[in-house]
């Protein structure tokens, strides 16, 4: 390799990492007003705050999720290719589903964006009422 193309992949990792850091800290802050209370002749609270919201609140479990969900078949068809089942249903599994191949890397893609979704809306409550 040249040494123009080692700076341009070492000038796009600490690219693809600070973006990567950016999205990680980023957060939305939604306004909260609180209402005043009077107690006897005194009058409490009544400020005005906000509420950091992570804008990516999955963190890093779906990709670790898609890739586990895309192994399992992979595993399952290694298994019957080693005790000496080599049917072609077999082959074309390892081949397509194969870390590197278009269709892997469409399922892990599309695994990722729905597990984003997903996992946000099970832990995520909006509507979070008060126990009383």
């Amino acid at each position: 390799m040249s040494i123009i193309t080692i700076l341009f992949l070492i000038i796009l990792m600490v690219l693809v990492v600070a973006v990567i850091i950016f999205i990680e800290t980023g957060q939305r802050r939604l306004p909260v007003q609180y209402a005043k209370r009077i107690v006897g002749r005194r009058v409490y609270g009544g400020q005005s705050t906000h509420l950091p919201l992570k804008l990516n609140t999955s963190g890093v479990i779906p990709p670790i999720f898609a890739s586990s969900i895309l192994m399992f078949p992979l595993t399952i068809a290694n298994f019957c290719q080693n005790l000496g089942w080599r049917h072609i249903l077999v082959q074309s599994v390892l081949n397509s589903l194969g870390p590197g191949a278009l269709l892997y890397n469409l399922l892990y893609v599309g695994f990722i964006i729905f597990f984003c979704y997903f996992y946000t809306a099970v832990t995520f409550n909006p509507m979070m009422s008060p126990k009383i």
